[in-house]
């Protein structure tokens, strides 16, 4: 089909245009360096002269805009002498039939010619017909390419692999055989975190304030990213993706967990949205819950009011500071009126004392916390075998809602449906979530006996050595309810927990224990 030995043949300089789709081809496979090979060796089979290439690196072909083409095209506009235009093939041109005659055209009404290296110099009359078949052909290979690749990546998307390209900033691709992974990107991924968690728990009060917090930090500013501004923190306080749980409507994925490493619980990405609707405004605690130094605090409650006793650390004169409790409720007659660790400690200590049992009952504590341990573990499972009830009774609404859309007429009743329809997704994601958390069984009875065991065994030393959870937690072992103490220094007649009162029925004194001799009378030796 070429036209060789026509009068247009007196051009003999080409210009040569190449072209990939992919950024990978521009070094793999069918790339610009083998189209280049192939357009020279043509040139050279002709006798012609190569007097320009124009490469365009991953750029489609169903696209008129592209630089390298506007550039020729230019050229050619301004250029006195006449050219043959090399295409390595049709489809190098446009895969755009439309697109592919109109960049011929322009090109024949400047004078010059349009070739490939398969069918040589294109002559408009006479190979319109095939060539804008081939054309043809192209742009319908390049739709069902498209089709394929997009199913392909719709399968991965509903397997949780984010094979959509670009990640939210925090976050850096990993590729592990082929499969994509997204983790953090530190030290973004920590300085947002503390963003969005502060301004979920108040400690960042406004969306300016996590604008200015962000900008505080120079390595989250980065040299390709867009600028920090306000319409980027609400965006940010928004986005699902740093939880590694959202839908994607527009692609038909449901409400799902994705390969992605969380920055945020769901749970704080839920605050952060009421906070933003107005709907919750947290209260900033002003002071140290975890206090080592008062342990106390909110574990006792005023002999008074019934109200948890406070504490707080003071100032003297000359500025240091005195650590006290007291009581916090303003209609008490206490109120304001400082309690001493010098004297509420050393009372705590006399209860404690008091409740550490003799070798001899250590046996009935094993039994005793056998059957609560018994009782706990039943309530696990049950609340397990619950969950999964429930999931399976919300796959089964799943199927009315989606068979009930299906057959509505009606566009408000099919939109309810949908939205009915994802907040069952959601509950049901978050009770498998929970399922997964909680996966493992109950530490067993030999692990947590011993532990057991050692509270009973010495409470005082542990109270007197341990950390501010393992204090506060000798009181809720050893006590049913909160301590009530008086400003005369004394605490109340303390309710003991469940095991320690059941050795004072056993025992039949307060929690001294009998002797190691039992109960049974010593009989006589024969």
């Amino acid at each position: 089909m070429s036209v060789i030995g026509k009068p247009q043949q007196a051009i003999t300089k080409v210009i040569s245009y190449l072209r990939v789709s992919d950024p990978k081809q521009v070094t793999e496979g069918n790339g610009l360096d083998s189209q280049e090979s192939r357009a020279r060796a043509w040139v050279k089979s002709k006798g012609f002269d190569i007097v320009k290439m124009y490469r365009e690196e991953g750029v489609s072909g169903a696209k008129a805009n592209r630089t390298q083409l506007n550039l020729m095209l230019a050229f050619f506009a301004t250029s006195k002498e006449k050219y043959i235009i090399l295409f390595d093939d049709e489809s190098r041109i446009a895969s755009d039939t439309k697109l592919f005659l109109t960049i011929w055209e322009n090109i024949t009404k400047m004078g010059h010619e349009m070739a490939t290296i398969k069918d040589g110099v294109l002559d408009p009359e006479y190979d319109k017909l095939v060539t804008t078949i081939k054309a043809a052909v192209a742009e319908d290979q390049r739709r069902v390419i498209r089709t394929k690749s997009m199913t392909y990546m719709d399968v991965r998307l509903s397997m949780g692999f984010y094979a959509i390209g670009h990640v939210p900033r925090g976050f850096v691709i990993d590729k592990i055989d082929n499969n994509v992974y997204v983790r953090r990107n530190e030290p973004a991924a920590t300085i947002l975190q503390e963003a969005l968690e502060g301004f979920a728990a108040g400690r960042i009060e406004s969306k300016q304030a996590v604008l200015e917090y962000m900008n505080s930090h120079p390595k989250f500013q980065a040299s390709k990213m867009p600028k920090i501004n306000l319409n980027f923190v609400e965006r940010l306080l928004k986005c699902p993706i740093y939880t590694g749980w959202f839908a994607l409507p527009k692609r038909g994925i449901p409400y799902q967990e994705w390969k992605i490493e969380p920055i945020i619980s769901r749970e704080t990405h839920e605050i952060v949205l009421a906070r933003l609707s107005g709907k919750y405004n947290p209260k900033v605690r002003k002071y140290n819950k975890d206090d080592e130094v008062l342990p106390l605090r909110r574990q006792i409650v005023c002999s008074l009011c019934g109200v948890p006793i406070t504490g707080s650390r003071p100032r003297g004169r000359h500025g240091k500071r005195y650590p006290s409790y007291h009581c916090r409720n303003k209609a008490c007659s206490a109120y304001g009126k400082t309690i001493r660790l010098d004297i509420i400690h050393p009372a705590l200590e006399s209860l404690l004392i008091a409740c550490q049992p003799e070798k001899s009952f250590l046996r009935f504590v094993e039994m005793k916390a056998f059957e609560v341990y018994r009782e706990n573990t039943s309530g696990f499972r049950a609340m397990q075998r619950g969950k999964r009830i429930r999931i399976q009774d919300i796959e089964k609404e799943l199927e009315g809602l989606s068979r009930a859309a299906m057959q509505t007429t009606s566009d408000s009743m099919r939109l309810r449906y949908e939205r009915d329809y994802e907040t069952r997704e959601k509950e049901k994601a978050a009770l498998s979530a929970e399922l997964d958390a909680s996966i493992n069984e109950p530490m067993s009875f030999e692990e947590a006996l011993p532990m057991v065991l050692d509270v009973v065994k010495r409470p005082l030393e542990i109270w007197r050595t341990g950390d501010l959870i393992l204090k506060q937690g000798v009181l809720n072992f050893c006590f049913g309810e909160k301590l009530s103490y008086n400003r005369d220094g004394k605490f109340g007649t303390p309710k003991m927990s469940n095991i320690y009162t059941a050795l004072k029925d056993f025992s039949g004194s307060e929690c001294y224990m009998v002797a190691e001799e039992g109960f049974e009378p010593p009989t006589c030796g024969l």
